[in-house]
């Protein structure tokens, strides 16, 4: 199976305020660092001690950098082994059940992290899985943890029936579709269950207990299609997720391993419907608007060239020397880049300023 999806763009670097300074540091000698600059000879065990102490903490930059960024999960998690089997069998099953793809255009290498980064909400729990009586989520994509304001590991640490906001009727719509097929053994290659007495606390309120609906009926019918349903994120925001597909995860022998739910947007309490947006989309946006100047910006840089002006001047009037001086030519030289940057800052205003004028005017002509 394949699929179509573009590869991650770049985000581009924010504009800096004024032309960065250059520093020069000077380091000292280590402790312990012998003369003529030679280091004290490690035992091989030492030197992979070392190595095994700088790959942790590797490990746990990474998982830092990641949350700080507004990126809930990494590589490691969404694309370990098993995972990137769930994401096959996801597919698959999708494809099997509605005869359409989650995604087009992707081979298996990069499934696990088109699914990640897709413009819709993807998860799924291990509601068939043999002894399982609570099911626990066993996925998530970037766009529904960031929905839900959890991590991975607090989602799936997570049961299911947690993430239904607290409404009687929500969890009434949201477990009729779970209950109605008996149980079949579990696939071998399923994720194995999550312990109920994690030690991860809940990161959602506590919902209503009655719940029993949507998923009774995708258990039988293998998919239900079109439903609404309100949820709740970590920090008690409430969202109705719309257009919903819910559809049962089976492996190639058409067990069932559990069941997924993907949809495309939400709607707030406020009534308005927001479209979910993948990663490369937020990335793109996230680019233009760091790319457009801000008064601060602006400041800084007229600041510096009129600074620059000033150096230029004192070396002529001050130190009495003149354009074919070397220390002038260079000072010019610098000036010039200065106003560039100028230039530059105030171009990118006006065309993000026109192009805001052309949104606007696009709007009124509808």
């Amino acid at each position: 199976m394949q699929a179509r999806m573009l590869g991650p763009r770049a985000a581009a670097r924010p504009c800096g305020a004024s032309r960065p300074r250059t520093a020069v540091v000077l380091c000292a000698k280590a402790k312990g660092e012998k003369k003529g600059g030679k280091q004290p000879k490690k035992s091989a065990l030492a030197e992979l001690m070392a190595k095994k102490k700088d790959a942790a903490k590797s490990a746990q930059g990474a998982d830092a950098g990641a949350a700080t960024a507004g990126q809930p999960a990494t590589e490691d998690q969404y694309a370990s082994p098993e995972a990137r089997m769930l994401c096959f069998y996801l597919m698959d099953s999708y494809h099997r059940l509605t005869k359409k793809y989650l995604l087009e255009g992707v081979n298996l290498e990069r499934l696990p992290s088109a699914l990640y980064r897709a413009p819709f909400a993807l998860l799924a729990h291990n509601k068939f899985q043999a002894g399982v009586t609570d099911p626990n989520y066993i996925y998530a994509n970037r766009a529904a943890l960031n929905l839900f304001e959890v991590s991975w590991d607090e989602m799936l640490s997570t049961p299911s029936r947690k993430s239904a906001a607290a409404d009687p009727e929500a969890q009434l719509d949201r477990n009729g579709l779970l209950e109605e097929a008996p149980i079949r053994p579990a696939c071998p290659l399923s994720p194995p269950p999550i312990p109920l007495t994690s030690p991860h606390p809940s990161p959602f309120p506590p919902p209503c207990q009655d719940r029993n609906g949507l998923l009774e009926e995708a258990a039988t019918k293998g998919v239900v299609t079109g439903f609404e349903a309100w949820r709740v994120s970590k920090s008690g925001k409430r969202f109705k997720i719309k257009d919903v597909t819910l559809f049962n995860i089976m492996d190639r022998s058409g067990t069932k391993m559990g069941q997924a739910a993907v949809f495309h947007s939400v709607e707030t309490e406020d009534g308005k419907v927001h479209p979910i947006k993948g990663a490369d989309q937020e990335e793109e946006e996230e680019a233009v608007q760091s790319a457009i100047p801000t008064p601060e910006q602006m400041q800084a840089a007229e600041a510096a060239v009129a600074e620059q002006a000033a150096a230029v001047r004192a070396l002529k009037e001050e130190q009495g020397l003149g354009n074919a001086d070397i220390q002038v030519q260079i000072a010019v030289m610098e000036l010039k880049k200065r106003k560039e940057r100028v230039a530059a800052l105030q171009k990118a205003l006006e065309d993000a300023l026109a192009a805001s004028k052309a949104a606007f005017d696009d709007d009124d002509e509808e």
